[in-house]
């Protein structure tokens, strides 16, 4: 029994620290409530202590949760249904500023959003690349005059010869002439490889004049479940009905002129004099639209074509004439537009998109880079 003679400051710092003495009651029932008391008391400051812990773990959980979503969701893919309006292709991949249909011209047009409306062509193994229409020289796409073939005009640019004459190995030990003098030169490269780098950063706009070249790009897009992210563009009907037939919307390439019956449809409609740029950028023949061509949209659509590309000057691009395309459901495209200006006329007009040889004079791009 402690005395007022032990309650020193030592003492009683040393009481504090050991706590209230268990109470002692000589009543058994009373001493068993106090102890179960006790108990419950203690197993409820553990529970608080413990508390935050468990709050923490649940935090550490949902960030953790949130962080494998994030990594894990499915990609947005941009496809031809999620394209806004006015859209911008980059013809040849965007020939007045970068080599033509080139590798690097293909990867600047998806760095900076616009779409990569390329050429192919066929190498004599078969092979599809990109490249560029040799230049009309001698005659329609290079042919030669009565003596004989002109190899020169007829070859492919950058090289001594056609592609129908070059090997895959030829064709990648090559080059491609810039189109600025002194400019660095670009890297030939095939379908397959171009398609693969980029297939789901942006959709693809290559234009087909046969049906291996067709079978290249719908093989390569079905592969990667990517039919609704390529415009195949072409003049020829069949082709358009092979393309619309898998799934992939079509854009007429050929001359528009012609009675309205056959809506200048078929195969002699294509246009084999165009200059490279209308060829590359799949313009239409005619200096006019469905109004004024005696082009009926409507045979268009029936083919299998859901899009058409109109000439940056033509009279057909007036709102009225691009509702006649519409309301048959062909979207119209403007050809060779080359500013930021005349683009929003024809997008008021109601014009789907454009192809530009330098997509930047006509929609400069939003990225820092």
């Amino acid at each position: 029994m402690e005395d007022l003679s032990d309650l020193t400051p030592e003492n009683l710092e040393r009481s504090r620290r050991r706590g209230p003495a268990p109470a002692a009651f000589e009543d058994p029932a009373r001493q068993k409530r106090w102890e179960e008391r006790t108990a419950a008391a203690e197993a409820r400051k553990g529970q608080r202590t413990s508390a935050p812990f468990i709050a923490l773990a649940v935090v550490g959980l949902c960030v953790l949760g949130l962080i494998a979503w994030s990594l894990l969701r499915p990609e947005e893919r941009l496809t031809v249904a999620g394209l806004n309006s006015p859209v911008v292709a980059a013809t040849d991949g965007g020939s007045a500023v970068y080599p033509a249909n080139s590798a690097e011209a293909v990867g600047e047009d998806v760095k900076f959003g616009y779409l990569p409306a390329v050429e192919l062509q066929e190498l004599a193994d078969g092979t599809v690349v990109l490249g560029s229409s040799p230049q009309d020289e001698g005659g329609a796409d290079g042919a030669a005059g009565a003596d004989g073939e002109d190899t020169a005009a007829s070859a492919a640019p950058g090289f001594e010869r056609p592609y129908a004459e070059l090997n895959s190995e030829e064709f990648a030990a090559g080059s491609i002439p810039s189109p600025e003098d002194g400019g660095r030169s670009g890297t030939p490269v095939t379908w397959a490889d171009v398609y693969e780098d980029h297939a789901l950063s942006t959709v693809f706009m290559p234009e087909v004049d046969t049906e291996s070249e067709l079978d290249a790009v719908l093989s390569a897009a079905e592969e990667r479940e990517r039919l609704d992210a390529v415009i195949v563009r072409t003049a020829d009907p069949a082709l358009a009905g092979i393309a619309s037939a898998a799934g992939a919307p079509v854009l007429f390439t050929g001359a528009l002129g012609g009675s309205a019956g056959s809506a200048g449809v078929g195969a002699d409609t294509a246009d084999p004099g165009a200059d490279a740029d209308s060829a590359g950028a799949g313009q239409a023949g005619a200096e006019g639209g469905a109004a004024d061509s005696g082009a009926d949209p409507a045979a268009l659509a029936e083919a299998g074509f859901t899009m058409v590309a109109l000439p940056a000057d033509a009279e057909g691009l007036s709102a009225e004439a691009i509702g006649a395309w519409t309301d048959a459901g062909i979207e119209v495209w403007a050809a060779g537009v080359e500013s930021e200006a005349q683009l929003q006329e024809f997008a008021e007009h109601g014009v789907f998109g454009a192809f530009a040889e330098n997509p930047f004079a006509v929609q400069p791009s939003n990225s820092g880079d």
